[in-house]
């Protein structure tokens, strides 16, 4: 999506990116990849335009290619439904329920379970440490995903007739880690992390800074459902960029 935003040419990403999307959508039915296209996108256009580069600073943005992603985001949620929820109800239950479900999870939480000490708000480093050493030991995987996705898999009624799992926006992980000081401590560190890259990217303005400031804004953007940061996926990511990116300049 980077590269579409200015105008280079990427055949084995745009590939490799297709196929996963398109993989993804019909094995789950899930529309959460073609989503994340569409706001790494936006977040891209925003981002390239606000440093307002010579070469691409008269980028407008392909509202043909934003609206296509919108269609096959609406047939992927028709596809989908709730019980007898229409699409809107549909959406807005997907996008907004993750609060309430936050609140029922709050109100049953077991306080017996044990803190996970910053495994949760470090998730994305702590858990690629732990998977090999479950591995090689061959014992069980207790990293804080695992540990979470125990108990937020299992679907809860929101509303007397709609049930949810899974989103539980970013609060629950750090709230898991100590409890409300958790959750000033995962806030101040995922605006550190953020901000740090925004400095390295204003002041060198290249490819790499570029595509882990618009990571970080979607990450910024999903954590009203849920915590990408928790996974040891989000690290083999940023790996990824250092792999793929090899000029770093947008010259």
């Amino acid at each position: 999506m980077i590269y579409i935003v200015i105008d280079r040419k990427a055949p084995l990403l745009t590939l490799i990116a297709v196929v996963d999307v398109v993989l993804y959508t019909l094995l789950f039915g899930g529309r959460y990849l073609i989503v994340k296209m569409m706001m790494y996108y936006i977040f891209a256009f925003l981002i390239v335009k606000v440093v307002d580069l010579e070469k691409i600073k008269k980028k407008k943005l392909n509202l043909v290619f934003i609206g296509l992603i919108v269609i096959a985001v609406i047939v992927v949620t028709s596809q989908r439904n709730w019980g007898n929820t229409s699409i809107i109800e549909n959406t807005v239950v997907y996008y907004v329920g993750s609060f309430t479900f936050l609140d029922v999870l709050l109100n049953e939480l077991n306080w017996s379970y044990s803190p996970l000490y910053g495994m949760g708000t470090f998730g994305f480093i702590v858990n690629l440490v732990i998977a090999p050493f479950a591995i090689l030991f061959k014992i069980p995987y207790r990293g804080s995903d695992y540990l979470i996705t125990q108990i937020t898999a299992i679907p809860r009624f929101i509303s007397p007739t709609q049930s949810y799992n899974a989103m539980t926006t970013m609060i629950y992980p750090f709230f898991r880690d100590f409890g409300f000081l958790g959750i000033i401590i995962g806030t101040s560190f995922l605006a550190w992390f953020v901000s740090l890259v925004e400095e390295k990217f204003m002041k060198n303005k290249d490819m790499l800074f570029l595509c882990f400031y618009v990571y970080l804004a979607f990450v910024l953007f999903n954590s009203v459902l849920l915590y990408d940061l928790l996974f040891p996926s989000a690290f083999i990511t940023m790996v990824l960029v250092f792999v793929f990116i090899k000029n770093k300049s947008f010259g």
